[in-house]
């Protein structure tokens, strides 16, 4: 058994030497530790075997026999009553039995330098966070690999659980390498699952999903059903999140049937089958509700079991969307006090702007004067947190599509654009304005019309991706038909849709507030071309047309970075003072690398050629640019559901004015022109959405070349 399981063995094996209470009951476990060793690298178990076989147990053997009954009482649920120490009589009262004192084992274990028995009583206390340093100090003296990798995982547990997610996760991957040499399979494939869940809360789909693969194959290999079990769970959440619907289906299917196996031939595991039991219920009630069926998913919710907690926050939340079909189907008395359960044990500020969110959802759908403060209680919360808070974002996003769609079931069309021009943290201009927002069966469109009125509608979808040639119906477009430049505030997944309004319209996606530039010496333009014609071998593209180097403006300071020179880490650093960005390279889209389009560049020393989104997310953009992105599919978007996330509003997030991108295929030669004359026009004075819109209708006119209808403009 311990060749076959030697993760789970040595997890046992742990308490069984901390529990020997005498000398030839350690000894006796000498074989088994020589075999867990052979699993593993050095003689580990086998010196902590001689160590414990070498204490004095007039001192040891108590402390043993304390933490036994500890171990009962934590792990196996048995009342903590101490070992007989004869046959009873009959005839007299049954011994009063002693309380357990954990603390007094503690430091009866440290005065006793029994730092096995230390550490054990922390773990089973659930007070290894707070004693850190002890712990990993103490297991480093054991020299024990095993319990250093279990002291980084309680730590970072503990952190990402009180919102510290990047600290976090800098110990997951900090702990991995040791943990892999160690060779202990078992402690890091709970490491990996850790941080596939990190990458998840820190919105990284990409990177999860990855991390979740391989944390799923770590627990097979390892034959740890029970991390396996839980890094499925993830891994279907994850694919969720990315509409990838049937495939989290199928793992949620597979878990279930594991579950139902598990629970029948383990009932002392009931409890933590129901937490399984639980997850599956709830997140096949959010496929239903992602694939518009509200019944299937009222009557998963009804069947999800509490497991003696508070209603998962979640769950809540989709609790909150069934009053859309019909109001009988949620216990509002209930619901509520669940959520008051929840606000006095949200442990994290993203919970807590969840727990605001689903109060003020569920009064929306009958008392918009009490829901109205609660989303924005909501936004402010979630506003506080950084933009790696995955709760934060979910409630932002979901508090101002409420608000949105609370203002156009009432007909309030202006309040509708400002409530969506606010959550793109853009400023209205003024001027003619198209807003658009998707529901799960509704699509709601409000608009500013040339003559300054307001209009709007809401009309019923089929969950379906609504074709972007049709989101704008005739009534919208008629009012804005004379308008000199549109300003959209769309949100997913309208945002860099190109075909929303007709290509002889100049319009634009609103998106950041205006960004203060650094001054330019003596009134210098520093212009960056980025240049890469012949991508990695592995993506196995044609190379583009040769580069040819741009005419040099008078007033214009040119940096060309091409070929080799042009990696991702040079091109980030040159980009931090520059005021125009050109990209002359491939884009791709590739959910293996990023969750929206990169663009391909040269091989950097780390082997990274791809510049993402994330990476731009760091930077710093001072001298705002204009950034034209003359690559494929430029502006594809992610698959979120509650964000709107592309490269282009990466460009936009570091500080650029505005992105030129393309949705479509580009043909390089003929894309160089276009672009270029666009370029001109806005150095000219030209505002960007009327030089795109005169270029792209001479273009068609000329050349015939579609593509460059796909070309959008965020300012």
């Amino acid at each position: 058994t311990a060749r076959r399981y030697p993760g789970i063995t040595r997890l046992f094996f742990n308490d069984a030497l901390r529990t020997a209470p005498s000398r030839q009951r350690a000894l006796a476990l000498a074989p088994l530790a020589g075999v867990l060793d052979g699993e593993a690298t050095g003689t580990t178990l086998r010196d902590a075997v001689a160590r414990v076989a070498a204490a004095d147990f007039r001192r040891r053997g108590p402390l043993a026999a304390e933490y036994q009954r500890l171990v009962e009482q934590v792990n196996l649920g048995r009342p903590a009553r101490p070992a007989p120490s004869g046959p009873p009589d009959a005839g007299s009262p049954p011994a009063p039995v002693a309380e357990l004192d954990p603390a007094g084992l503690l430091a009866e274990a440290r005065a006793a330098g029994q730092d096995d028995i230390v550490l054990g009583a922390l773990v089973l206390t659930d007070g290894v966070p707070a004693n850190l340093p002890e712990f990993m100090r103490r297991a480093a003296a054991l020299g024990d690999p095993w319990l250093v990798a279990l002291g980084h995982q309680l730590s970072l547990e503990f952190q990402r659980d009180h919102g510290a997610l990047l600290e976090a996760e800098q110990e997951a991957m900090a702990a991995l390498p040791p943990c892999e040499a160690a060779r202990i399979p078992y402690r890091c494939a709970y490491l990996a699952r850790d941080l596939a869940y990190l990458n998840s809360r820190l919105n990284r789909p990409v990177e999860a999903q990855r991390l979740g693969r391989q944390a799923v194959a770590r627990a097979q290999a390892a034959g740890e059903w029970g991390i396996e079990l839980v890094a499925l769970q993830e891994l279907a959440a994850m694919r969720r999140d990315v509409e990838l619907h049937e495939l989290s289906r199928a793992y949620l299917l597979e878990l279930r049937a594991r579950q139902q196996i598990r629970a029948a031939t383990e009932p002392a595991q009931s409890e933590r089958y129901c937490f399984v039991d639980r997850n599956v219920t709830f997140q096949l009630a959010s496929l239903a509700l992602d694939e518009l069926r509200p019944e299937a998913a009222r009557d998963h919710l009804r069947a999800m079991p509490l497991c003696n907690r508070p209603l998962w926050l979640l769950a809540a939340d989709a609790y909150s969307e069934l009053p859309h079909w019909d109001p009988s189907w949620v216990d509002e008395p209930w619901i509520r006090a669940q959520l008051a359960l929840l606000r006095s044990t949200a442990p994290s500020p993203g919970e807590r702007a969840l727990v605001e969110l689903v109060d003020g959802r569920l009064a929306s759908w009958h008392d918009p004067g009490r829901a109205a403060p609660l989303l924005r209680r909501a936004i402010e919360l979630a506003d506080a947190r950084p933009s790696w808070d995955v709760e934060a974002r979910r409630a932002r996003a979901r508090a101002y599509e409420t608000l949105a769609f609370m203002a156009a079931r009432q007909g309030q069309w202006e309040q509708a654009i400002a409530v969506l021009a606010e959550e793109a943290g853009a400023a209205r201009s003024g001027g003619c304005e198209l807003a658009l927002a998707l529901s799960r069966d509704e699509l709601l469109v409000a608009y500013r019309g040339a003559d300054g009125g307001f209009g709007g509608g809401r009309r019923a979808h089929d969950g379906h991706r609504v074709p972007a040639s049709q989101v704008v119906d005739a009534p919208a477009l008629a009012a804005l038909r004379a308008c000199s430049i549109v300003d959209v505030f769309a949100r997913p997944p309208f945002q860099g849709s190109a075909q929303l309004l007709p290509p002889e319209q100049a319009w634009r996606f609103r998106v950041g507030k205006t960004q203060q530039a650094a001054p330019a010496q003596a009134g210098e333009a520093h212009r960056l071309v980025v240049a890469v014609t012949t991508p990695v071998p592995e993506l196995e593209l044609p190379a583009l047309s040769p580069f040819q180097p741009p005419a040099q403006a008078p007033d214009e300071h040119l940096v060309v970075v091409e070929g080799a020179a042009a990696t991702p880490s040079r091109v980030l650093a040159e980009m931090e003072s520059a005021s125009a960005i050109d990209f002359y390279a491939h884009g791709l889209v590739d959910l293996e690398v990023s969750e929206v389009s990169f663009v391909a560049l040269a091989r950097d020393t780390d082997d990274r050629y791809a510049l993402t989104a994330g990476q731009l997310r760091q930077r710093r953009l001072r001298r705002s640019p204009l950034v034209i992105l003359q690559s494929c599919r430029a502006a594809q978007p992610a698959p979120y559901r509650f964000a709107s996330w592309s490269l282009p509003v990466a460009f936009m997030d570091a500080g650029a004015s505005a992105v030129l991108a393309s949705l479509s295929p580009v043909i390089d030669a003929e894309a160089t022109r276009f672009f270029d004359a666009i370029r001109r026009a806005i150095r000219a004075g030209t505002a960007p959405a009327i030089a795109l819109r005169d270029e792209r209708r001479r273009f068609l006119s000329e050349t015939g070349e579609r593509s460059v209808a796909g070309v959008v403009l965020f300012q």
